[in-house]
């Protein structure tokens, strides 16, 4: 976690690893989560920009930079195991 926002939202850095030949990359997003009456979990994505992670930093190597603009992933408990198993 970069920067809590508020119990529900905060802005996230991640990085993929290398997959065969496309480069790592960089994410800086915002996300937020809330819970549903039924119990499931709805996590919202942004891509943002943060100042603590330029994108023009000259840094020693340069880093890549990806975007996923907007997603959104729902977490629900399994009907037949809601106590060991999501769905």
């Amino acid at each position: 976690v970069t920067e809590t926002l508020t119990p529900h939202s905060k802005i996230c850095w991640g990085q993929s690893p290398q997959l065969l030949f496309i480069k790592p990359r960089d994410f800086v997003t915002f996300c937020h989560h809330r819970w549903l009456r039924d119990g499931t979990q709805v996590v919202v994505n942004q891509a943002c920009h943060h100042e603590e992670f330029d994108e023009d930093d000259d840094n020693e190597e340069r880093r890549l930079w990806a975007y996923s603009l907007r997603g959104a992933t729902y977490i629900s408990r399994h009907p037949d195991h809601p106590s060991t198993q999501t769905r």
